[in-house]
C-alpha cells in the first residue's frame, strides 16, 4: 500500500554563490548565504539580480569566462566589504541554524598591467550555527543521498576562507582575447557542545576561456574548467544514551548505528564547459549561452577499513539568453536562464542504481535602469520543479513552486543615500512524500521538510547604504535587513517568521 504525505507547515532553498560578481550585487546579497546548512530552500533564494554598471563584461561574467575580464571597465579599482549579522526565527527546516550568528571580509581588485588585466579576491568569513538537528556535514550545493545525521544535536562553527584570481589577456590582432582563473575553498567547522565531530572541506576550481571577434559586432566565446574537491566528517565519541546515528542511502533506505565515533570522506570531481555568442549594436546587445556541467561524488566511511558509501553522479544543462536595449536614458535588460539537473546515485550495497533525482529551474527577469539618476525597478519570475526518487524504500520525493521578484533600486540626497528594496512571493504547486512503509528517517527528517515546503513565502529585504568621498576612497555605510514569513495551507493561518540583518562598511578606490 502506498501513502501520501502532504501537511502544511515547510520550504526549502539556498543560495548558491555567483562566481565573478559585479560590485552592486556584492552589496545587495546576504552575508549568511555562506553558512546556510541547508542545499535546496525556495524561501530564502532571491533570484532577481543586478547586472553591474559593464554590461558587457557582466555578460561574460554570468557565463563563467575569465576571458571577458578586458571588457570589466574595472581596471585599477579595489573594493573591502566588511560586514555581520545575525539570522533567527522559526521558520526554519530541522537541518537549518535556530540562530545564525557571522561575519565576513571581502577584498577584491582589479589592475591592468600593460595590456593585460589582473583581478584578484579574498573572502573570509566565521559564523556560529545555534540549534542545529539531524547534521553531520559541511554544506556543499549538491543534491547527494548518501549522508549521515546524528540526534545529539547542538552548536556548530563555521569558518571559511576563499581565494580566486583571474587575468585577461589584451586584444591579440583585434581579434582574440583568452583568459584563465583559479578558486580555491576551504572550510572548517566543529560543534560546541557535548561532543566535538569536525568537519573540514576543500575545493579548488581551473578555468580557462577565450573570446573571438568574428566581426565588428559579433563575438563567440568558449570556456571549460576542470576541479576537485574533498570533504572530511567526524561523528564521535557519544557517551548518551539516546544518540544514535542514520547513514542515509535515499529517502527511505538508510541503516542505523550506535558508534561511539568513525569518519567519512566525501571525494568529488566536476568537469565542463560552454559556449556562447554575443552581438553588440549602437543599441542592442544579445546573448545567448549554452554549459554543461559533470559532478561526480564519492563518499567512503571509516580511515583504516574504508568502506564505500555511495557513489553520486550529477549532470547540469543550462542555457542562459539576455537582451539589452538602450534607448536614450534608459537601459532595458531581459534575461532568461533554465537548467535541467539529472541525479543518480549507485548503492553500495546493492551494487546498482538506487536514488534518482531530476531538478528543472527556469527564470525569466526584466529590468529598467535610469543612467542619469541610477534608478532601477524589475520584475522577475522564476519556477523550480524537484524529484527524488529512491527504488529501494520505494519512496518519492516531489516538489515545483512559483515565485515572482521584484526590485527597487534608487539614490537620493545627491547620489549619496542609496536603497535596494527586494520582494518576492512564491508559492507550492506541488509538495508530496510518497512512500511504502513509514521508518524514522521519514518520520523525523523527510516528512518534517514536506512540511516546510507545503508553506507559501512572503519575503522582504531591504539595504540602505549612506556613501561618501573621503580622499581618493568612496566608503559606504549600511544595514540590510531580510524578512520571511511562511503561510500554512489547508486554511491553517498561522506563520511563521524568520528575520536576517547586518551591518556592512564598504570602501572602493
Amino acid at each position: 500500500m502506498m501513502y501520501s504525505y502532504t501537511d502544511p507547515n515547510k520550504l526549502v532553498c539556498c543560495l548558491f554563490p555567483l562566481l565573478f560578481a559585479g560590485l552592486m550585487f556584492c552589496m545587495v546579497q546576504p552575508a549568511a548565504a555562506q553558512f546556510q546548512l541547508i542545499e535546496m530552500n525556495p524561501a530564502r533564494k532571491i533570484i532577481f539580480t543586478q547586472a553591474s554598471a559593464d554590461t558587457l563584461a557582466g555578460i561574460f561574467r554570468e557565463a563563467r569566462n575569465p576571458a571577458g575580464l578586458r571588457q570589466s571597465g574595472l581596471s585599477e579599482k579595489s573594493l573591502i566589504y566588511i560586514g555581520s549579522g545575525v539570522e533567527a526565527g522559526s521558520f526554519r527546516q530541522i537541518q537549518q541554524a535556530n540562530r545564525l550568528i557571522y561575519g565576513t571580509f571581502n577584498a577584491e581588485g582589479t589592475q591592468q598591467l600593460n595590456e593585460w588585466y589582473v583581478s584578484g579576491k579574498v573572502n573570509l568569513s566565521r559564523g556560529i550555527s545555534e540549534g542545529v538537528q539531524f547534521f553531520g556535514r559541511a554544506p556543499v550545493p549538491t543534491f547527494n543521498p548518501y549522508q549521515w545525521a546524528d540526534t545529539t544535536g547542538g552548536n556548530w562553527t563555521n569558518n571559511l576562507v576563499r581565494l580566486s584570481g583571474a587575468v585577461g589577456s589584451p586584444l591579440l590582432n583585434d581579434r582574440f582575447t583568452f583568459g584563465f582563473s583559479a578558486e580555491y575553498d576551504v572550510k572548517q567547522g566543529a560543534r560546541q557542545n557535548v561532543e566535538r565531530p569536525l568537519f573540514q572541506y576543500s575545493r579548488y576550481r581551473f578555468t580557462a576561456g577565450s573570446v573571438y571577434k568574428l566581426s565588428p559586432r559579433n563575438e563567440a566565446a568558449f570556456h571549460a574548467f576542470w576541479g576537485e574537491g574533498k570533504q572530511e566528517n567526524e561523528i564521535g565519541f557519544f557517551n548518551q544514551l539516546n544518540t544514535f546515528v542514520l547513514l542515509k542511502r535515499g529517502i527511505g533506505t538508510f541503516s542505523q548505528t550506535s558508534f561511539n565515533s568513525a569518519s567519512r570522506t566525501y571525494s568529488s570531481f566536476e568537469t565542463g564547459g560552454g559556449i556562447q555568442l554575443v552581438r553588440t549594436q549602437e543599441r542592442f546587445l544579445i546573448s545567448a549561452a549554452l554549459s554543461y556541467e559533470y559532478l561526480e561524488e564519492d563518499a567512503v566511511t571509516g580511515i583504516s577499513n574504508p568502506v564505500q558509501a555511495g557513489l553520486w553522479q550529477q549532470q547540469n544543462l543550462a542555457i542562459s539568453n539576455a537582451i539589452v536595449f538602450l534607448q536614450s536614458h534608459t537601459r532595458h535588460e531581459l534575461r532568461f536562464r533554465g537548467s535541467v539537473i539529472l541525479g543518480e546515485g549507485t548503492d553500495p550495497i546493492l551494487n546498482g542504481v538506487n536514488t534518482e533525482a531530476w531538478f528543472t529551474e527556469t527564470n525569466l527577469q526584466w529590468s529598467r535602469l535610469n543612467t542619469q539618476n541610477g534608478q532601477k525597478i524589475g520584475l522577475g519570475i522564476h519556477f523550480l520543479r524537484y524529484t527524488m526518487n529512491d527504488r529501494v524504500s520505494v519512496s518519492e520525493q516531489l516538489h515545483s513552486r512559483l515565485a515572482l521578484d521584484g526590485l527597487l533600486s534608487a539614490s537620493l540626497i545627491r547620489d549619496q543615500l542609496h536603497l535596494v528594496y527586494q520582494p518576492s512571493f512564491s508559492v507550492p504547486l506541488e509538495n508530496d512524500l510518497l512512500f511504502k512503509n513509514a521508518n524514522i528517517v521519514i518520520d523525523q527528517i523527510f516528512a518534517a521538510d514536506q512540511n516546510f515546503l507545503e508553506q507559501s513565502v512572503i519575503s522582504n529585504q531591504l539595504s540602505i547604504s549612506y556613501r561618501f568621498i573621503s580622499g581618493r576612497s568612496r566608503v559606504g555605510l549600511g544595514f540590510r535587513v531580510l524578512n520571511q514569513t511562511g503561510f500554512g495551507s489547508n486554511n491553517r493561518m498561522f506563520s511563521r517568521h524568520r528575520t536576517t540583518g547586518g551591518f556592512f562598511l564598504l570602501v572602493q578606490s
